[in-house]
């Protein structure tokens, strides 16, 4: 995430073995896409990201052309739209940074659109069956208090200007620990124009004591 008024954190996540299941198949779309975008690359763009994955050649090479082309095959008919853009975004970035190497699994579910508060502890996640349920208490008081309030809950109380804030559709779905925990976690992002990000860090209040630091220690209990 670029935005400086984008708010970034990182919780666990709880999903069933039916929904395991679904993001193991959705890391695994990925990987197929990130590889593709490699071997593109390496054969200096001759064929389309469609026709290396056994789908029609098309002529455009812009990340949008070989987007939509990807979102027409078969294969990918229940892939969401923000996993495919990541996937092909995210590769060629890193391929223009010089990054050839090969995309290792299991790669993350990730990308904008993604996700949708559902419950006051449980998220919905595009091409998941079901409500998955995500650790809304490891949020700073404020982020959890937009949560349940875009889930359907009660208007966040903290702060007036938090009726502006909201909660974007983009996450990262990774196995990986939280405080030591082997599972899942999510990144999940904030919009909220009032503070840029470097003043909202999880462990902001910890690291000193000016006074915008004194103004916004509530926010983040």
């Amino acid at each position: 995430m670029t935005d400086p008024q984008n708010h970034e954190y990182t919780v666990s996540l709880f999903p069933t073995q039916s929904q395991i299941h679904a993001l193991n198949a959705l890391s695994n779309h990925a990987h197929r896409i990130e590889s593709a975008a490699l071997q593109q690359a390496q054969l200096n763009m001759v064929s389309s990201l469609a026709a290396l994955l056994g789908g029609p050649d098309h002529a455009l090479r812009g990340d949008e052309a070989e987007v939509q082309a990807l979102l027409a095959l078969p294969t990918m008919a229940a892939v969401p739209l923000g996993l495919i853009r990541q996937a092909v975004t995210g590769r060629r970035a890193r391929i223009k940074r010089g990054d050839l190497a090969a995309p290792v699994q299991p790669v993350a579910v990730a990308g904008e659109g993604l996700i949708v508060p559902a419950t006051a502890n449980g998220l919905t996640l595009d091409g998941v069956p079901g409500v998955i349920s995500v650790g809304i208490d490891h949020l700073p008081l404020w982020a959890a208090q937009v949560w349940r309030h875009a889930a359907g809950g009660a208007k966040p109380t903290l702060d007036s200007r938090l009726g502006t804030a909201s909660v974007t559709g983009w996450t990262y779905v990774e196995r990986g620990t939280y405080a030591g925990t082997p599972g899942w976690t999510a990144d999940l992002a904030f919009h909220w124009d009032t503070y840029p990000t470097w003043q909202l860090l999880r462990d902001g209040d910890d690291l000193g004591d000016e006074p915008w630091r004194r103004g916004v220690r509530h926010l983040m209990v």
